[in-house]
């Protein structure tokens, strides 16, 4: 069994985020290489048109990210639930509330909100 955030568990994320017929849609423009960090643990996305082309595990300087997100282990767990507590159910409110903090370029952020919002509430369909 796959337990979060291992490398075998971001697999069937994979798989899920390629079957999210609303990331087909709203992810059709977002390309992107962005690093997740999980409480120390970290993980560089590379997005083309919304599908998730590689997962690199704890990348190194020649793995350039335009952008980060980093939070605790605990917060993510909460952020993965079903129904997210208050303050984990998006990563503004986290920002504001509950220690999630953004990293690099902010307009390469911005101009792919959406498609990120979309391809991060995928992770709490994963069933592992």
């Amino acid at each position: 069994m796959a337990t979060f955030p291992t490398i075998e568990w971001f697999e069937l994320y994979k798989k899920a985020v390629e079957k999210d017929s609303e990331m087909k849609c709203v992810g059709k423009y977002f390309t992107a290489d962005f690093l997740l960090d999980f409480g120390g643990k970290e993980l560089l996305f590379k997005v083309g048109n919304g599908k998730i082309l590689d997962v690199i595990e704890s990348p190194t300087m020649d793995d350039p990210w335009q952008f980060a997100v980093r939070w605790p282990l605990e917060d993510w767990e909460k952020f993965i639930q079903p129904v997210p507590p208050p303050f984990h159910n998006d990563l503004f409110a986290g920002m504001y509330q509950a220690g999630c903090v953004l990293q690099g370029d902010t307009e390469a952020f911005m101009g792919n909100l959406k498609g990120l919002f979309r391809i991060l509430a995928v992770m709490r369909e994963v069933k592992a």
